[in-house]
């Protein structure tokens, strides 16, 4: 009841929603947070059915960072045709079922991805892979095609099409290696709000993903075709945590995907740097994520040597200044059958802060992705805290010193904890002569930060920002003395 343009959560003096039906044509309506509506359902002299619902007062709620969205607090109702989900399951499967056909160059082609394969998992990534990286995305947001797709046989020929197309390829070439697969509907989106999925209707959905139906062998498990960068064993993050429906034959069933474990969706950053005299340092970055950070690496660098060189080079910018590659090698970034890795070798001609004859040397150059959360004082908040996914970072910088340099100070060892919620470690220790080994791990565990573990949530954020601003001091031996 909020404004839909301009300004979302302008207070809203009077709001009022009507609906009116045909005679013979049922409604269905939800509410969420309507305490406060005002609300009626009456005929009139043509025996139309009209509800209607009236908000007022509608005060602009406090702004908050990471705050959930306004479906979790304003007043929504959603109103529908269909009386239960078994009812627009049955409506949706009768557009779609007779565009599952096939042709003789689809089974060709299925055939010639998996015949030199033997495991089904390694059969299903290489149809994954072609629907996902050979079949163009388009989107139909308008007409019919909006929620119908076309036929499996048409998709493959003219090799384009939407979400909803490629689902369908996906489950008719998957058929042909003995693999089922259905049709899931679904809401794509970041930084999840809660949704309950009580009304049957459309709008609940903007995408379509497939199920692999379960075996006596192994779980089911769903694949997205528009993800052309993914893992079969990573789905898309927007997908993740989504209440979604299956729909078959047999009706339709609600379900809810779940998100993948922090040590599946991290960043995992080696860095080894040996300082020179001069203050500037030779680097190898080994760059080895998964989950989301891995498909960003895929992405980001996974076209050809001198683009991969201007990428990186924005990427160091910062922290390493106007670097010089001497050497970048990648794994192929577009075969999702292999785990993504990269290598730069670098020279960068100034490291971390003079004072002095010293050097204060970063700890890390990685962010952990939560600045400007959990500002606000505990005494104050009143949303929980909504995050995209439970993610870590990982990360170990070896420092070089040769003889030029010696260490002053190791920064302090941390140990952050809260319990169920994150953990942070910092580790910090002397390799040898000349040598020093930082390392650094964050997990991020829920995405959703309960008022009641607010306070000791945003603690702990604000002891690892003062943490992060630690550094390794080290001076040029010539000045004596130290460790």
């Amino acid at each position: 009841f909020y404004p839909e343009m301009i300004d979302a959560l302008a207070p809203t003096r009077r709001s009022e929603l009507v609906v009116i039906a045909p005679p013979g044509v049922e409604l269905y309506a939800s509410e969420r947070n309507g305490a406060r509506l005002e609300r009626k359902r009456e005929n009139d002299a043509s025996g139309n059915t009209i509800l209607s619902w009236v908000a007022t007062d509608l005060l602009r709620p406090p702004i908050e960072s990471a705050m959930p969205r306004r479906e979790e607090f304003a007043p929504l109702v959603d109103v529908t045709t269909y009386s239960d989900w078994n009812a627009f399951g049955r409506w949706w499967w009768s557009f779609i079922a007779k565009e599952f056909d096939s042709s003789p160059e689809l089974e060709a082609k299925a055939r010639e991805l998996t015949a030199s394969l033997e495991g089904e998992r390694e059969k299903i990534a290489a149809i994954t892979r072609f629907v996902g990286q050979e079949i163009r995305y388009n989107s139909w947001p308008f007409g019919t095609h909006g929620y119908e797709p076309f036929r499996a046989s048409t998709i493959f020929e003219r090799r384009f099409g939407d979400c909803k197309d490629k689902s369908i390829l996906l489950r008719q070439m998957l058929a042909q290696i003995g693999v089922e697969a259905i049709p899931v509907l679904i809401h794509a989106e970041q930084m999840r709000s809660a949704e309950p999925l009580e009304a049957a209707m459309v709008e609940q959905f903007n995408h379509c993903i497939a199920y692999v139906t379960p075996t006596a062998e192994r779980e089911g498990f769903y694949l997205d075709a528009t993800a052309d960068r993914n893992p079969i064993d990573y789905l898309r993050p927007d997908d993740q945590g989504a209440p979604v429906l299956h729909v078959s034959a047999e009706g339709s069933s609600r379900h809810e995907i779940p998100y993948v474990p922090p040590e599946e969706n991290a960043a995992r950053h080696t860095w080894r740097i040996d300082l020179r005299q001069d203050g500037s340092a030779r680097v190898v970055f080994v760059d080895e994520s998964n989950g989301e950070p891995g498909v960003v690496m895929r992405y980001l660098y996974g076209g050809q040597k001198e683009a991969i060189e201007d990428e990186l080079a924005r990427a160091f910018n910062e922290d390493f200044g106007q670097v010089r590659f001497e050497q970048v090698e990648t794994s192929d970034l577009e075969d999702i059958t292999r785990s993504a890795r990269l290598e730069a070798a670098f020279i960068s001609p100034s490291l971390g802060a003079a004072q002095g004859s010293g050097r204060h040397l970063p700890l890390a150059f990685e962010s952990l992705g939560l600045d400007g959360v959990a500002v606000e004082d505990e005494s104050e908040r009143i949303y929980p805290v909504v995050l995209d996914r439970p993610y870590s970072v990982v990360s170990q910088v070896h420092w070089s010193l040769g003889d030029a340099w010696r260490v002053v100070r190791l920064p302090e060892e941390a140990t952050i904890e809260v319990p169920g919620i994150l953990r942070y470690q910092l580790r910090a220790a002397l390799d040898g002569p000349g040598r020093v080994v930082i390392s650094r791990d964050f997990e991020l565990r829920v995405r959703r930060i309960a008022l009641a573990d607010y306070a000791s949530f945003r603690a702990a954020l604000e002891t690892i920002r003062l943490t992060e601003q630690r550094s390794l001091f080290v001076e040029k031996h010539s000045t004596g003395g130290g460790r």
